[in-house]
């Protein structure tokens, strides 16, 4: 068997953490190391077989702050040592894990400030990641950790705020592996734009909930956006427009569209705004 603790810390002001955060955030650190394990064995999902094999245990709970620690453990046999095949054991999964994390941080980074990394491979299975003044040397199994980590680390800072959890760390003795603050609080959240320009397209008007001025509706193929279903939102000012249109098969409105994007996907169409129904096409 291979062992090693790391120690979480939830940590902030309060005299008390709600029971949900506190299961989210342990819930978030379990899915991000599962997450190192299953790219390390090359496999898309954990099955009972795998839970023999790798453990994360909790142990040592302390008082004050929500402090716990981790064994990370390994059973697997002996492994074959073969070039370019990273050896599984607890001390690579957290390795991973950390520069994973890393690497996530600085692409996020980016994003936030409007820029996009570049990618050069220097061997096989190995990257330079320049962004700005700033570079670091990934592998595959990197990127792949952080692209199915990302969600789950956006989680975890959707539970930071203040007058709460407003600190969690995974570290040891040596060093701090992960930490996040106050600060990051929406830092893995997607960037959100709006297109100023204005768009006329035909569309048909399937779903539309009055309460919320929100619904669902059809792009028609061949137009200033691609076809297909796509969510809206529209004004109390064309709220009985918005229902009378449903009768129609097809409308055309005016709209103006919110895009979002992150580091992996391109960007694409969050939802429409709905600014006027002009005409029955």
């Amino acid at each position: 068997m291979d062992k090693l603790s790391i120690r979480l810390s939830i940590e902030g002001n309060a005299e008390s953490f709600i029971l949900h955060d506190v299961t989210t955030v342990l819930t978030e650190i379990q899915h991000i190391i599962d997450r190192t394990y299953l790219v390390l064995n090359n496999r898309s999902r954990l099955v009972k077989q795998d839970r023999k094999q790798y453990q994360i245990q909790a142990t040592r709970f302390s008082k004050g702050s929500f402090i716990a620690d981790l064994d990370i453990l390994v059973f697997l046999k002996d492994q074959l040592i073969l070039p370019l095949i990273p050896i599984i054991n607890a001390k690579s999964i957290v390795a991973y894990t950390e520069y994973a994390y890393k690497y996530l941080r600085l692409i996020y980074g980016m994003k936030k400030r409007g820029l996009e990394p570049t990618f050069h491979e220097v061997s096989f299975n190995t990257y330079v990641v320049e962004a700005g003044e700033e570079s670091m040397i990934i592998d595959q199994e990197t990127y792949h950790i952080a692209q199915g980590a990302r969600e789950y680390y956006k989680r975890l800072t959707n539970t930071i705020e203040e007058n709460g959890i407003e600190s969690i760390k995974l570290s040891d003795e040596n060093k701090c592996y992960v930490e996040l603050g106050l600060k990051d609080r929406g830092f893995f959240d997607n960037v959100v734009k709006i297109e100023d320009k204005e768009i006329s397209i035909n569309v048909d008007i399937y779903k539309f909930d009055k309460d919320t001025n929100t619904g669902r509706l059809y792009v028609f193929p061949d137009q200033t956006i691609p076809g297909g279903s796509y969510s809206f939102e529209t004004y109390d000012r064309i709220k009985m427009t918005t229902i009378s249109s449903m009768r129609n098969r097809k409308v055309r409105i005016q709209a103006v569209c919110y895009y979002e994007s992150n580091p992996f996907d391109e960007e694409h169409i969050m939802r429409l705004i709905v600014l006027d129904i002009k005409d029955v096409a």
